[in-house]
């Protein structure tokens, strides 16, 4: 964890002396890589962009994240959790519930509440090929 810390004071201390125009290209950069990531592996983020005519792609410049909507915590709430959640996340999730034996019952266990809208997809689910599909994700 401090290896961590390190390295993003690291980055921090050197890029604060770097010109605005290499700051930008940096911000840019790790923008359309957030925005690549959401909308290939994240069902909601996908489905929105899509509805509103945007793509990742379409970020050529800091001024372009003006044509991208802007999705408020009542949306996200209202949003299903699975369509929240990355595939790959989805399936840590599930592999640590079955781990804990907290599979398939949607109540409390062991007092730990369970915050997880079951898809047909996680309901069906088995402990192996859960594993199975976490490793071939990772």
């Amino acid at each position: 964890m401090f290896a961590r810390f390190f390295w993003y004071w690291l980055q921090l201390h050197s890029n604060q002396w770097l010109p605005i125009q290499e700051l930008e290209k940096i911000q840019l950069k790790k923008l359309k890589k957030v925005l690549s990531y959401s909308y290939d592996k994240v069902p909601f983020y996908r489905k929105y962009y899509d509805q509103h005519g945007v793509h990742p792609n379409d970020l050529k410049s800091l001024e372009d994240i003006r044509r991208f909507p802007i999705i408020t915590k009542e949306l996200a709430r209202d949003t299903p959790l699975e369509e929240r959640m990355s595939e790959y996340v989805q399936y840590e999730v599930v592999v640590l519930l079955l781990e804990k034996g907290l599979l398939p019952s949607r109540q409390r266990s062991c007092g730990i509440n369970v915050i997880i809208q079951y898809s047909q997809i996680l309901k069906n689910i088995d402990r192996k090929s859960a594993i199975d599909k976490c490793e071939d994700l990772k």
